[in-house]
């Protein structure tokens, strides 16, 4: 993510374009962003189909950092994805685009994604509550609602690709409708891999302390009780320095085991992704306040431009390119377990009713008018 990409529209184009002519300006954004989506489909277990092999861990890695590299297309198409790679939350979790916008109990993490909560009630509560548009709507970012938007799409995926399997290896499903099953399932592997990339990129974006926190380029104007760093650190620390530093080894060693839906949410097979987003950005929060105390601990100006790093700052930055991996991996789990529990074609047809055999799934089930 480029650190500017909160500010005016024209203003962050026009300087896009200046640092895309002058090179990669990719930090997380590349590198970093490549490194989690291998890393994640590296340690995927091998019952999760479709997703294995190195062409699919270097697709899924470059695909990973799609979305900062279609920056630039136009006005219309970044400002529309652009609040999607962020959210502004202050340490106790609200959600406040500038220092003066009030703390709003509904507008605080816990409460967002609230059962049938879309992100077009989270704007309305922006804008009920801020002074004006121009401040409080999407862009204070929506990150939350991005991460559960494209993981349900890809559970879709995968239960398209469920009910087609079932469908083609089921005797009584006619041979043209073999035939054609066959040719769609081709077609949503290719659709799993793109949106699987894709989406790993947001992933990406919500372990790096900064895409969670009104801190996103140094303190800023809010209270400041410790002194920490107004360097703009947000793009060195998560570009030049990851690019020099950090190797994908590094962070497939450090990835946290396996860890089930329903060990953050309670929920099984995975009906609380929600939960688990919020756990997950939850934790990322908790990591703010410490890298502005390593780096002020650095020198409180820009230590993540150093050529020679301490082994603080390389285990910080791992660490949480790390989160990012696991939680990416344990994300397509769930979405695997969790998309045979939902429906397809038209009208909707249960999976595990295809895949058992009571239901013998026609072409006509999947694509009626």
């Amino acid at each position: 993510m480029f650190f500017f990409e909160k500010k005016n529209q024209k203003t962050f184009i026009s300087f896009a374009l200046v640092l895309l002519s002058a090179g990669r300006a990719f930090g997380w954004g590349h590198t970093g962003h490549v490194y989690i989506g291998e890393a994640a489909i590296m340690r995927l277990p091998p019952y999760v189909p479709v997703l294995h092999g190195d062409d699919i861990v270097f697709e899924i890695g470059e695909l990973a950092a799609e979305p900062d590299i279609s920056k630039g297309s136009g006005d219309v198409h970044d400002a529309e994805r652009d609040p999607g790679h962020f959210i502004d939350l202050d340490e106790k979790g609200f959600c406040r685009p500038n220092p003066a916008y009030p703390e709003i109990p509904a507008l605080n993490l816990q409460n967002l994604l609230a059962p049938a909560q879309t992100r077009r009630d989270f704007d309305t509560l922006l804008r009920q509550n801020g002074a004006t548009i121009a401040t409080a709507t999407q862009y204070t970012g929506y990150l939350p609602f991005n991460l559960v938007d494209q993981w349900q799409q890809i559970r879709k995926d995968f239960a398209y690709i469920r009910a087609f399997t079932a469908a083609i290896a089921n005797p009584k499903t006619a041979p043209t409708d073999k035939t054609y099953f066959a040719g769609e399932l081709k077609i949503r592997e290719k659709l799993l891999v793109r949106d699987v990339g894709y989406w790993a990129h947001f992933v990406g974006d919500a372990s790096q302390p900064m895409h969670v926190s009104v801190h996103f380029n140094g303190w800023g104007a809010y209270p400041n009780p410790q002194n920490f760093t107004q360097a703009p650190i947000h793009a060195t620390f998560e570009g030049a320095f990851v690019r020099s530093t950090i190797f994908r080894a590094d962070i497939v060693r450090a990835m946290a085991p396996p860890k089930s839906c329903k060990a953050d949410t309670g929920a099984a097979p995975c009906a609380g992704i929600e939960g688990r987003v919020r756990a997950y950005l939850q934790q990322t929060l908790t990591t703010v306040t410490p890298l502005y105390q390593l780096t002020k601990a650095l020198g409180n100006g820009n230590p993540w431009t150093t050529k020679t790093p301490t082994q603080a700052q390389k285990a910080f930055v791992v660490e949480r390119l790390a989160a990012g991996a696991a939680e990416m991996r344990d994300e397509i789990v769930d979405a695997w377990q969790s998309s045979k529990t939902i429906g397809v074609g038209y009208p909707l047809t249960k999976v595990a009713d295809i895949e058992s055999g009571k239901i013998v799934w026609t072409a006509k089930n999947f694509a009626g008018d």
